[in-house]
């Protein structure tokens, strides 16, 4: 499908609302005013950029091929939400097109209202404001409009309510988020004819899969390719080191662990320090009253940095008018210093911040891409972003290394060779310069030389294996996934060595003095009594069953399957009373609700009630249920509850 083609001044996009009479075919549509497209201001200057076509073409592949779902990864700053508009709208028309009797329904969903408000901006300038949009939030529960703005916590909160067809299209922004178990739920709940999910970081902190959910990505277009291409703002990364800390090391800092160097960056100046020198290098680099956003470690720093620096604070104790105020002044020209914590990681956007403050020093890289993108997005007079970072521990620092070598591993060759850098000159790429300071990188120098070391592993003793495990977590024994990332991160050996030289990690925990049940050697019934003393009332439910095999205090899922052949059939040895799992298509309305009767004799079941009983197989989902009765208050009363 063609989604772009200049006619004059004008950017035409085939698949849009272009046109009233295309919605009105039959002349029975319920819409109060023509809609089309706002050719009069906006629509002059828009010009799509070359991948938002890649990605158009992408989707129209998808559903093409028959797919419901679609997964985008667009760094922040690159336009998602126009992607999510222009795609919708693409929807819309060709549904139109084969049901003109039928106004088809678009609903953008996120985690926050702010972003909703966003979005709701950007397809009104597309559609010249000719498409009614309701709202689905704590105040305001509107469905019926042919756009729906919604937060998910409402959406969770009131899925009983809402038919799972509700929506022909929906969006998920923000989409990583949706593993969240109740995020999820809504996820699950809903049957459109497809739906978008769209993110700028894919990966989870949790590891968590969205992937699941929507499979992999149609396109993806990271930071660091961004950054590379030219669609973000340029970059003038500095590391701010702490004063404190440049003393310590310019005064014979020799490391000979890791933990010290992590315990050398914690050493931070007072807020008043760095607030000293945070201004004298905005006015070395000139850019006095450039906009500026300070990314705090807590609120009580957000508060005390606003008023060192003269700015603002913007955090979630404070009430939502007086945010919207804020956020108002500091994108007009009334306010040039913000301070917040992680309000600001997703979806607000202030296209014009010149400046952005690293106080708060994350382990995490997903929170470092999106702290950083705040800044990147390209607007009128603003070429270049300015990053002043703080660095307030190890990971962090190693964060940024990383970042650095992705993107000089994407940027193009240079044809005349690799060009000869002294250690402490900025790292100049396409697009940015990151300027890290001789000490930082001497002190980067001295840690890998102590990973060099720390990664002969072989030869370190049992003792010693078993002394560094007790050191990192004297309290319980380590788990697989932590000892993986600590292997990633040179800290400690692999499972494999730990495998090879314990025999198992089960022993490495005995070896280390934990009393790990060894469940191989247990007996079912053994098993059986433990489960019914953990949970004498009810089954154990699988995510129970995993987070206690985790902490060794039961077998794992795996092992329950093994033993008993599923884990109904180990519900079952227990003692409970679970009904087959049948194909629920196949039972006529009265089985159900013979079975409902069964399950809650003298009352009607509640949805929480249904959810659960769905979940272990006893009981159809709360769709299934709609789909039958129309709703679940018609459900009840064909049990014969008022």
């Amino acid at each position: 499908m063609n989604y772009s083609g200049e006619v004059g001044n004008r950017i035409i996009f085939e698949p849009y609302l272009a046109r009233a009479e295309s919605l009105h075919g039959a002349g029975e549509l319920a819409v109060s005013s023509e809609i089309e497209l706002n050719t009069d201001s906006f629509m002059e200057s828009f010009v799509p950029r070359e991948y938002q076509t890649e990605v158009w073409s992408a989707l129209d592949a998808a559903r093409s091929s028959g797919k419901k779902e679609a997964l985008v990864h667009l760094a922040t700053g690159l336009g998602k939400t126009t992607v999510a508009v222009v795609d919708s709208l693409a929807f819309m028309k060709k549904s139109i097109d084969s049901n003109p009797k039928k106004m088809p329904k678009v609903m953008f969903v996120c985690h926050q209202n702010n972003i909703l408000a966003q979005a709701e901006e950007r397809f009104n300038l597309f559609t010249d404001n000719t498409l009614e949009t309701g709202f689905f939030n704590g105040e305001i529960k509107d469905t019926e409009k042919p756009l729906t703005f919604a937060t998910m916590q409402s959406l969770h909160a009131n899925l009983v309510s809402i038919a799972p067809d509700s929506f022909d299209y929906i969006i998920y922004d923000e989409a990583h988020h949706t593993q969240a178990d109740t995020f999820k739920e809504v996820v699950e709940h809903f049957k459109p004819s497809f739906q978008l999910a769209l993110t700028a970081t894919p990966d989870r902190y949790d590891g968590k899969e969205i992937r699941e959910l929507f499979g992999e990505e149609v396109y993806s277009k990271s930071l660091a390719e961004a950054l590379i291409e030219g669609h973000l703002a340029d970059v003038e990364y500095h590391i701010m080191m702490d004063e404190a800390v440049k003393k310590i090391i310019q005064s014979g800092f020799s490391p000979k662990t890791i933990k010290e160097v992590a315990d050398l960056l914690e050493n931070t100046s007072r807020d008043e320090e760095i607030a000293k020198q945070i201004n004298e290098e905005i006015h070395r680099l000139g850019l006095d009253n450039a906009k500026t956003i300070i990314f705090c470690n807590d609120i009580d720093q957000v508060e005390h940095m606003s008023k060192l620096l003269g700015g603002k604070p913007y955090h979630s104790k404070i009430n939502i008018k007086k945010q919207q105020a804020t956020l108002k002044q500091f994108r007009g020209n009334e306010l040039n210093v913000i301070a917040a914590r992680d309000m600001f990681n997703e979806g607000v956007d202030i296209p014009d911040a010149r400046i952005v403050v690293f106080l708060r020093g994350t382990g995490s890289k997903t929170v470092f891409e999106q702290q950083l993108g705040r800044g990147l997005r390209k607007v009128e007079g603003k070429n270049v972003v300015t990053v002043l970072d703080f660095v307030g521990n190890l990971e962090r620092l190693e964060i940024l290394r990383e970042f650095i070598e992705r993107l000089e591993k994407i940027k193009p060759k240079n044809p005349k060779g690799p060009i000869d850098r002294s250690p402490d000159e900025p790292i100049k790429i396409a697009h940015g310069e990151f300027d890290f300071e001789k000490l930082t990188v001497d002190l980067l120098e001295k840690l890998d030389a102590i990973k060099d070391d720390l990664r002969n592993w072989l030869n370190y003793t049992h003792e010693d294996l078993i002394n560094l495990a007790k050191n990192l977590n004297p309290e319980a024994p380590i788990r697989a996934d932590e000892i993986r990332e600590l292997s990633k991160s040179g800290n400690f050996p692999s499972i494999t060595l730990i495998v090879n030289r314990f025999g198992s990690l089960r022993d490495f925990h005995k070896a280390c003095g934990f009393d790990v049940v060894d469940w191989s050697d247990a007996e079912n019934e053994d098993i059986i009594a433990i489960a019914k003393q953990l949970s004498p009332e009810k089954p154990l439910l699988q995510r129970e069953i995993v987070a206690l095999s985790k902490s060794g205090n039961f077998p794992s899922t795996a092992t329950i399957d093994s033993r008993f052949g599923s884990l109904r059939d180990f519900h079952k040895a227990c003692g409970f009373d679970v009904v087959e799992r049948i194909k629920w298509s196949e039972k006529d309305n009265n089985e159900i609700i013979a079975l409902a009767h069964r399950l809650s004799p003298d009352k009607p079941l509640t949805a929480a009630q249904i959810k659960t009983n769905s979940k272990s197989g006893n009981f159809p989902s709360i769709a299934a249920i709609m789909n039958r009765f129309g709703s679940i208050k018609e459900f009840h009363k064909a049990c014969g509850f008022d």
